[in-house]
């Protein structure tokens, strides 16, 4: 998957790009100007670790912000369940 740039204008773009590490299905989404990027949110699918490592939570997301220009940690974090879709007949 290939990054996406949104060209805000004055020199700012809004860029989302996939985690280049393959054990998290994470999509990054930042502020970039020419020299500084800045972390606005995370995307993924939610995990947990265990002693194999990282378990995905299938039918999980989490949604992390920062919240907080001064922080490099983020603020917030949302747990978003996937949404069940029911098929024409089923109760």
């Amino acid at each position: 998957m290939s990054k996406v740039i949104v060209d805000l204008g004055n020199g700012r773009r809004l860029v989302a790009e996939p985690n280049t590490c393959d054990n998290y299905k994470e999509i990054c989404i930042g502020l970039e100007t020419d020299d500084s990027y800045q972390d606005l949110a995370v995307v993924a699918e939610d995990y947990t670790y265990g002693d194999e490592g990282v378990i995905p939570i299938h039918n999980q997301y989490s949604v992390k912000v920062w919240t907080d220009c001064n922080n490099e940690d983020f603020t917030t974090e949302f747990i978003i369940s996937e949404y069940e879709w029911k098929g024409e007949g089923d109760e």
